[in-house]
């Protein structure tokens, strides 16, 4: 979404709304920028941090320091923890304990039970869903924070708003899990701005999910925490070969 595509999708505005607006724009077309995502589920007090370096439009490195359980119990001493992984164009590579490789080539290498079949007595739930891994970089966040912001309030360098049900049901399935069916979502977010970019949001969602085929509804409460910095000075190194893997 374009900064002038933002601006017909929320209408009018106040200026101080519009800047704000362009702060969290700015960051998708920042040269590079480095930046730190805590992910805490507020019921049981679980929290992801993700650490990342990213060159919007090119590669980004990215350090999942808590790699979910769900993960490494279908893939056991294959995923490292911490897990490194590498993105360009919204296709991902993982350094596991085997080099290299796309999620779906690991999807072979699931074990039994793991690969168990719903209804069989030692299947995993969701062993039937095939293997995903989705990160979302701060740059996207922001993009979903403006298309779907509504209530937009600014002052001094911090604006705060209220998010729709479609916006806000993309931070409840925070890691775009298949199997996670949102149910209702609600929720609401604060933005610091310096130096024309964003540097820091929070975003608080709650809601209901259901998971695979399954009628009962789960409550979720998550609270997303970014840290953005090193606007133009970070550096991206990449492999060589895995810029070829990723077709660059």
């Amino acid at each position: 979404m374009t900064a002038a595509m933002a601006f017909a999708a929320m209408g009018a505005r106040s200026a101080p709304v519009d800047e704000a607006v362009l702060a969290a724009m700015s960051v998708a077309s920042a040269r590079n920028y480095s930046w730190t995502v805590i992910i805490s589920n507020d019921a049981d007090q679980a929290s992801s941090v993700i650490r990342g370096r990213t060159a919007p439009g090119g590669f980004s490195q990215i350090t999942d320091t808590t790699p979910s359980e769900y993960l490494r119990m279908r893939l056991p001493g294959v995923i490292p923890n911490p897990l490194e992984m590498v993105m360009r164009s919204g296709r991902i590579l993982l350094q596991t304990a085997q080099g290299w490789r796309f999620p779906g080539e690991l999807e072979e290498q699931i074990p039994e039970p793991s690969r168990s079949r719903r209804g069989r007595a030692n299947a995993l739930p969701g062993a039937d869903v095939p293997l995903t891994y989705a990160i979302r970089q701060p740059h996207e966040d922001l993009q979903i924070l403006v298309g779907s912001g509504v209530n937009l309030r600014a002052s001094g360098d911090t604006f705060v708003g209220e998010l729709l049900a479609t916006g806000a049901a993309q931070f409840l399935n925070y890691f775009g899990q298949p199997q996670a069916q949102v149910v209702r979502a609600a929720g609401a977010f604060q933005c610091w701005v310096q130096d024309g970019h964003v540097v820091r949001y929070e975003v608080r969602v709650n809601g209901a999910v259901r998971l695979g085929d399954s009628r009962d509804e789960r409550s979720v409460r998550w609270s997303i925490v970014a840290e953005l910095r090193d606007f133009g000075t970070t550096t991206v190194n990449v492999p060589r070969a895995v810029q070829i893997m990723l077709g660059g």
